[in-house]
């Protein structure tokens, strides 16, 4: 690690190419000249690979920074990698690599019947939903809380409720903004089923299904030579009843 010059050592005597300035850093031992400057400094530790080097630049030199960047980042902890919002952003898409390793390797199977499918994921949308509406208002509730135990006090620093400060001011909960995505769309799908009419389709479906079977019944009771009307009404009718008891 090259290390910077203090008030009373004697820095490296060579100056940056292109800003012209003086080294400030401290001459290798037995030396006038820095890492950086010596002929062979580059060499001695040689830059990361290009996917993981960061990608700020030296103030003084102009060069590019030999460090590797954050996981997840693009630049390293001296060129902003370890902000807070750096962080963030890094943090996320390291689950989104990780999450998209793994949906890579998924092996579904078919969809039987989209219309149910459709439905099953609205039901599961407004589970969700449902859910960060019950967080939202546990944070509505803590709010109200603490602006009672505040009495009117403006110099409290609310920390509690949909809102915090922020090193960019005031922001948003992330139960918040998922609750009103979550509302959109289980409002986008609502709108889809309402168009299809799923509930009538699936009507249809079923009581077509009801036909083929009593069809079916009804041919398998001619092979079996049951002519007399009432056991195949007694047949019929039991199977009315598993039907409706599949449903």
């Amino acid at each position: 690690m090259i290390r910077r010059a203090l008030k009373d050592d004697t820095p490296c005597t060579a100056t940056w190419p292109i800003t012209g300035k003086p080294c400030r850093h401290l001459p290798m031992p037995g030396l006038d000249v820095c890492e950086a400057h010596h002929p062979d400094g580059d060499q001695r530790v040689p830059p990361p690979s290009e996917e993981i080097r960061c990608t700020g630049t030296n103030r003084e030199s102009g060069e590019r920074c030999r460090r590797p960047h954050r996981p997840g980042g693009k630049v390293c902890n001296k060129h902003g990698g370890n902000g807070a919002n750096a962080r963030l952003g890094a943090q996320k898409r390291v689950t989104e690599a990780k999450l998209a390793t793994l949906a890579s390797n998924l092996v579904g199977n078919p969809v039987g019947n989209p219309l149910t499918e459709l439905s099953k994921l609205a039901g599961r949308a407004r589970a969700w939903m449902e859910l960060l509406e019950d967080r939202v208002q546990t944070l509505l509730d803590e709010e109200a809380a603490a602006s009672d135990e505040s009495d009117g006090k403006a110099d409290g620093k609310k920390e509690r409720g949909i809102r915090y400060r922020g090193a960019a001011g005031e922001q948003t909960r992330a139960e918040v903004q998922l609750y009103e995505r979550a509302m959109g769309q289980l409002g986008t799908l609502l709108t889809a089923i309402a168009r299809l009419n799923i509930d009538e389709r699936l009507a249809q479906i079923t009581e077509r299904q009801a036909e083929a079977v009593i069809a079916a019944l009804e041919a398998g009771l001619t092979a079996a030579g049951v002519v007399d009307p009432g056991q195949r009404t007694l047949a019929k009718a039991a199977a009315s009843r598993e039907l409706r008891l599949v449903k």
